[in-house]
C-alpha cells in the first residue's frame, strides 16, 4: 500500500476492511490494525505489517486508512505502540534510542494517525523503551498521546500471557494503558497485589479514566 503513495487507495482500504466487519455475523466493531511502526531493522519481524522506513509516509497511509475504517464504523487499534522491531523474543524486549529519534522518526507515523486520521485506538507493544515497558510508559501513554498530541481513546495491551508478567495491570492502568488482550488463563491481579490496590483513590481514579476512554472510543467512532 504504502509503495503506491496513493492515500485515497489507503483510505478504501480501511472502508474495506470496515465494510468486511459489517458484513460478518459477529459484529466487528474493532480492528486489531493497521501496523505504523518504522521499518527500523530489515529484519524486523512484523514489517510486513508494517507501512515503510519513511515516517511521513507511513503517517498519511495509516492516517487515511483510519479515516476510512472510521467512515464505515470501525474503530482501528493502531500498533504497536511503539518501536517494536522484532518479533522473535520480544517479550520485555529492551529498546534503546535517543528521544529525539523517537520524536521525530518513530513516533511520527502514530502523531499524523491521531492528528490527521482521527485515530482513537491504539495496541501497546510487548516492547520496553529504555527500561519500561510500553504500556506501563506514562510519559507515552498520557504525556505525548494524551497531553502533547490530544488523543482521545483507548490503548489495549499486545497479547498479554503467563509470560509477560512485566506487564503488571495497574501500572499500565495508572500510566494509560486501558485494557488488556489476554488469555482467559492468564493471570491479572493476583493475591497482595489485588488488595493492596483495590481500595486505593488514585488508582480507582485511574480506573475511571479507563472506563471514560473505552467508552469514548466505542460511542464516537
Amino acid at each position: 500500500i504504502a509503495q503506491t503513495w496513493n492515500v485515497y487507495l489507503a483510505y478504501q482500504m480501511g472502508m474495506s476492511v470496515a465494510n468486511e466487519g459489517l458484513a460478518s455475523d459477529m459484529g466487528v466493531k474493532g480492528w486489531y490494525a493497521p501496523g505504523a511502526n518504522i521499518h527500523r531493522s530489515p529484519f524486523g519481524g512484523r514489517n510486513a505489517e508494517y507501512y515503510s522506513e519513511d515516517p511521513y509516509l507511513s503517517g498519511m497511509m495509516c492516517a487515511e486508512c483510519v479515516r476510512g475504517a472510521k467512515n464505515k464504523g470501525l474503530y482501528s487499534y493502531i500498533k504497536h505502540w511503539v518501536v517494536n522491531e522484532s518479533e522473535t523474543g520480544r517479550h520485555g524486549l529492551f529498546t534503546w534510542l535517543t528521544e529525539q529519534s523517537l520524536r521525530e522518526i518513530y513516533l511520527r507515523p502514530f502523531e499524523l494517525a491521531v492528528k490527521y486520521g482521527g485515530a482513537n485506538g491504539l495496541m501497546s507493544a510487548m516492547n520496553r523503551v529504555g527500561a519500561i515497558w510500553s504500556g506501563a510508559s506514562r510519559a507515552l501513554c498520557t504525556d505525548v498521546l494524551r497531553g502533547e498530541w490530544g488523543f482521545r481513546g483507548m490503548i489495549v495491551t499486545d497479547w498479554y500471557t503467563w509470560g509477560a508478567k512485566y506487564m503488571v495491570p495497574y501500572k499500565g492502568i495508572w500510566a494509560g494503558n486501558d485494557t488488556w488482550l489476554n488469555n482467559p488463563n492468564s493471570p491479572f491481579l493476583t493475591g497482595s497485589d489485588a488488595s493492596k490496590y483495590e481500595n486505593n483513590d488514585y488508582f480507582i481514579y485511574c480506573a475511571q479514566n479507563v472506563a471514560h476512554n473505552v467508552l469514548y472510543t466505542i460511542t464516537t467512532t
